[in-house]
């Protein structure tokens, strides 16, 4: 995951006061906390998982500067978005530092799939679900800036420069003292600025071809599935995943196939037909099997959030992308792929 230092990108509301937020990690050092892998997180020691917004602040005891939970459009501008793991009530350790709610959200959601998988149910939680921002026309997509007045409105397309509200009573300004009680939508904040950041990601990437090896043990010779990634199969997928989630669900199959078995015409040689796209809380793979089941292909599993960042970060002119079992990160000239019949 490509991780930015804190404190590096002021991405929300600016306002005077601030607020104190009433819990155990409102002020916290400012410096930069690498997250761990999502492997070495030892379970047993936490109940939830939490991501927070945070923002500067002077330090309590008069030197230096602090963190504290965003809680109002009447504070400064976020510094970082921040992952904590609860151990209790009142206790709860910050992990790690994100320049982007994408990126605290995308961490999440691999570490509780991760602990899905070992039998583990973390509760999700942060004062960021309190929060929301406002849309106008319901056509315009647009949001209510962060500098907008009550005689001068400002309208930004991306929610983490829009003006935050807090559904709590008590926490800063209220929509109606900008527009008229019928005059605006409410959305989630951090649901806002996800949907936003991966439509965004997806408008950039054009469709990839992707390369993966299929499993030792069903290859039957096919070597590998040519898949199209593009926004359908990327919205598909991530559907299928939160479905699994949601619904404590150990893998959802649906009638799907890769653009091609390879290499040659290997779908006509073995008969291949009955494929699948196969979804777990974490990872996704392909599968077919003959008319007659003498014969079936799987391709090694991908973990789903490396998947998709590393097919986002590739260029056409490092060659085609080839992945292997939860690899993501070979590249087609240099690594084999010389070797591979097409």
């Amino acid at each position: 995951m490509k991780l930015s230092p804190a404190l590096s990108r002021p991405s929300s509301v600016a306002g005077s006061p601030a607020i104190r937020a009433s819990r155990s990690t409102s002020e916290e050092s400012p410096g930069f906390h690498r997250p761990p892998s999502v492997a070495d997180i030892d379970a047993s020691q936490y109940v939830g998982i939490e991501i927070e917004a945070l923002v500067v602040v002077p330090s309590r005891v008069g030197v230096g500067e602090a963190l504290k939970v965003f809680t109002s459009a009447d504070e400064d501008p976020v510094a970082t978005y921040s992952v904590f793991l609860r151990s209790g009530p009142d206790a709860s350790k910050r992990i790690g530092d994100f320049a982007t709610c994408l990126e605290a959200v995308e961490y999440a959601e691999s570490a509780m799939a991760y602990q899905m998988a070992q039998g583990v149910h973390w509760t999700r939680g942060g004062k960021i679900f309190d929060l929301y921002c406002v849309s106008g026309h319901p056509d315009d997509l647009r949001f209510l800036g962060r500098e907008s007045k009550n005689d001068s409105l400002q309208w930004v397309s991306d929610p983490a420069e829009a003006m935050v509200f807090n559904r709590c009573a008590g926490h800063g300004k209220c929509p109606e003292t900008f527009l008229p009680d019928d005059g605006f939508r409410k959305h989630p904040w951090l649901a806002a600025q996800v949907r936003f950041a991966r439509h965004r990601k997806m408008e950039e990437t054009s469709a990839t071809a992707v390369f993966i090896k299929t499993m030792p043990t069903h290859r039957f010779g096919a070597s590998f599935a040519e898949v199209q990634v593009d926004q359908g199969f990327t919205l598909r997928l991530l559907r299928l995943q939160r479905l699994c989630i949601s619904k404590r669900l150990s893998e959802v199959r649906v009638d799907a196939a890769p653009r091609r078995w390879g290499p040659g015409d290997v779908r006509a040689d073995l008969a291949l037909s009955h494929d699948q796209l196969i979804v777990t809380q974490a990872t996704f793979r392909f599968a077919a099997r003959s008319a007659g089941a003498c014969a079936s292909v799987e391709t090694c599993p991908q973990n789903i959030v490396a998947f998709l960042r590393t097919v986002r970060a590739h260029r056409p002119e490092s060659g085609t992308l080839v992945v292997e079992e939860d690899d993501c990160g070979g590249l087609a000239k240099g690594t084999g792929w010389k070797d591979w019949p097409a």
